[in-house]
């Protein structure tokens, strides 16, 4: 399945706005060993398994409001109910190159992807009835697993699908992204326009950067720590500069080692 989100993946990799970079879900059924089913996941979700007389594939686009890890967990899912119509006997392995994914089949607690999660409990109950044990293992994505090729064909032409009614809902984790980026975006404006409004000097000494975030050092220092390291930081602090500048003081010079200038540098690289 193809995923056309405009965004990164797990991987760090970009998601294209266009075909789509979709993830991969295996599955085997070790009564055939030559057969390696293969499920494709991603926005537009395409589930595709080679069963002993042939190939079988089934595909439905997901439509918007669905994140990469929805998709996984969508292709879990599909993967355990096709098994019992699709596959012999003998125990099944999922796989999947999302460990998020994996860490959210491993409970059926409260939070995204918990419906998805408990699917995929009760259709492994099924097999497990049946005797058929379930193993849901972890592969490294893009390492030459075999059908890439063919479930990425696969995945294009689900792709093509117009999504199906009933398929607008959003999904919890797409909500959440949702409200990560909003809360970014007034972070990052806020702090612009805030220091739109300082002298040129205040600026370079506290620029903004793409995907701005707290440090998490000064975050998990105490309260006074974390001030002094800001105050240093934009050359507000107890320094001689600073303080002859708003008048606290007749000279700059350091009181330590009477230094003609005692600046953020100074004080942990010269002074002595």
């Amino acid at each position: 399945s193809s995923s056309s989100l405009g965004r990164k993946k797990e991987d760090g990799s970009k998601v294209s706005s266009k075909t789509g970079t979709p993830a991969k879900t295996r599955v085997r059924d070790s009564a055939h060993p030559s057969a390696w089913p293969a499920i494709r996941p991603g926005r537009r979700r395409h589930c595709m398994a080679e069963p002993p007389r042939g190939l079988a594939d089934t595909g439905d686009p997901l439509g918007k409001g669905k994140e990469v890890f929805d998709a996984e967990l969508i292709g879990a899912c599909r993967a355990l109910e096709l098994t019992p119509r699709l596959c012999g006997q003998g125990p099944v392995t999922i796989l999947l190159d999302s460990q998020a994914a994996i860490a959210r089949l491993q409970h059926r607690q409260p939070g995204p992807g918990q419906g998805l999660a408990i699917r995929a409990y009760q259709a492994a109950q099924t097999l497990e009835a049946q005797g058929r044990k379930v193993t849901i293992q972890w592969v490294p994505g893009h390492h030459g697993v075999e059908g890439n090729e063919k479930a990425n064909q696969a995945a294009k032409q689900a792709a093509e699908k117009t999504p199906q009614r009933g398929s607008g809902e959003l999904s919890l984790a797409y909500v959440n992204r949702a409200c990560t980026e909003v809360i970014q975006a007034h972070g990052q404006q806020w702090l612009t326009k805030a220091l739109g409004r300082r002298s040129l000097e205040a600026q370079r000494v506290y620029r903004t950067q793409p995907g701005w975030r707290q440090d998490p050092v000064a975050a998990a220092a105490l309260k006074k720590i974390a001030s002094r390291y800001y105050q240093l930081k934009i050359g507000h602090a107890a320094i001689g500069t600073y303080l002859q500048k708003t008048q606290a003081r007749e000279s700059e010079a350091c009181q330590g080692c009477q230094a003609p200038k005692e600046s953020v540098y100074h004080l942990p690289f010269e002074c002595r």
